[in-house]
């Protein structure tokens, strides 16, 4: 599955309010345990942490 998501807005701490995203089945693709993504938008690194950071928790509680 192929996931693009966009944040509409923010408020003014900088949480997320509002979201949209789009799922789409890749029949192409080949299962396993690599997850791929791009972000985009002006707090690009401070999201890449967080998303790496949750990433590395869940590979720590299943490996």
């Amino acid at each position: 599955m192929e996931v693009k998501i966009g944040i509409l807005s923010v408020d003014d701490d900088g949480m997320v309010n509002h979201i949209i995203g789009r799922f789409r089945i890749n029949r192409n693709l080949h299962l396993g345990m690599v997850m791929r993504y791009d972000v985009h938008g002006p707090d690009k690194e401070e999201f890449e942490k967080v998303i790496n950071k949750a990433v590395q928790k869940f590979f720590d509680h299943i490996g």
